[in-house]
């Protein structure tokens, strides 16, 4: 249990049976009348996001929640396929769980992944019109 004047961005509270994500809070101290927490929460399972208003000092639950960093491998047509980068464990996620995210998901793409030919590489083959991974070919001479 935590106090509503303990949240932070990115806790993770248990309200009736649901998992709630604090995305901002701000705490209020009125002229007249006591002082209260104004949230913007956003369901885990459905991201479905509200605003809620809890008086200052007011206990709620936390959740314990695992923050790993996975790698999409693939999509084998009835699950995404995810792994844990520490651990090397594979995860199957159902299409439902993973939603619009489909379609800003590249395969084989790790979270924290950087281009092995560094971003200089990258932006000169962006201003030369060509992909990054195509070899620079000097022009002829003369």
């Amino acid at each position: 249990m935590a106090s509503t004047n303990d949240l932070k961005n990115g806790m993770v509270l248990n309200i009736e049976g649901q998992l709630w994500a604090v995305i901002e809070f701000q705490h209020v101290k009125p002229g007249k009348g006591p002082a209260f927490v104004r949230t913007k929460l956003k369901n885990v399972e459905s991201n479905k996001t509200v605003d809620k208003t809890f008086n200052a000092g007011t206990k709620v639950e936390t959740a314990n929640v695992d923050k790993r960093t996975m790698q999409y491998l693939y999509n084998d047509g009835t699950s995404y396929v995810f792994m844990d980068t520490s651990t090397y464990d594979q995860l199957e996620v159902a299409p439902e769980i993973v939603g619009d995210a489909k379609n800003f998901m590249l395969e084989n793409r790790g979270r924290h992944r950087r281009d092995q030919r560094g971003p200089r590489a990258l932006r000169r083959a962006a201003r030369l019109g060509r992909a990054a991974d195509q070899p620079h070919r000097p022009r002829p001479a003369g």
